[in-house]
């Protein structure tokens, strides 16, 4: 359960890191959890259960190395910043010298809207009840809170990305995550992209404001300047 806390623009918030590739977003409430596995055909794997998985701070930037038979003799490199105009976080994924057939899996949900310790800041099915999901291509808008306070909060994913419903009760794989069926008490979003070799994608999660409307086109940008802070 080693974690880093990741400080945005507003004091009360931060973006907890997780070393198995869980991003939870207190902004104060919890506003939910991105997870990422891997699938490679029939096969796929959370962080935790890869061979090797390396994560390090460096001056506010969490970097992941991740390494397993999946990937053949590359890894995947992921680097993780808070956002300086926003609460959100940035990621960039790239995997290097990998075998073919390779994708990436992520969720999203569990937006409790209630205050939660860190610690405990997870992607639990008891928080993605009253979730709800509204998917344009590759950006996605989770409202969760009161029916009348609705809150709001935001995704891009690569344009390459395919999403659909599953249930949150069932995550002991990926693939089991990504074919779970939409029939559920507990709603999370999920989907999956390739990873090309050499190839860098880019996942988003922020609120919106009048500094943070992100297209994917822009990322690589919002990416390079978050990371230069």
């Amino acid at each position: 359960n080693v974690f880093v806390s990741l400080k945005t623009k507003n004091e009360t918030s931060q973006i907890v890191a997780r070393q198995t590739l869980q991003f939870s977003l207190l902004v104060p409430e919890l506003a939910g959890t991105l997870r990422l596995g891997i699938i490679k055909g029939i096969e796929s794997r959370w962080a935790e259960q890869l061979k090797s998985t390396t994560f390090i701070n460096k001056k506010g930037v969490v970097e992941y190395q991740l390494k397993d038979t999946l990937l053949g003799k590359g890894y995947l490199s992921v680097k993780a910043v808070a956002l300086t105009v926003t609460d959100g976080i940035i990621l960039e994924l790239e995997a290097v010298n990998t075998t073919e057939g390779l994708e990436l899996f992520w969720a999203a949900g569990a937006a409790s809207g209630k205050m939660t310790d860190a610690a405990d800041a997870f992607l639990k099915p008891e928080w993605c009840k009253d979730n709800v999901f509204v998917m344009e291509r590759n950006d996605l808008s989770l409202f969760y809170g009161e029916s009348m306070k609705l809150k709001i909060y935001n995704y891009v994913f690569p344009v390459e990305t395919e999403s659909r419903l599953g249930d949150a009760h069932q995550q002991t794989t990926p693939l089991q995550f990504l074919n779970s069926g939409k029939k559920t008490n507990a709603p999370a979003l999920v989907g999956k992209f390739p990873l090309i070799a050499g190839k860098k994608y880019y996942i988003c999660a922020y609120r919106q404001n009048k500094e943070a409307d992100f297209d994917y086109s822009l990322l690589p940008a919002v990416f390079s300047k978050a990371i230069a802070k």
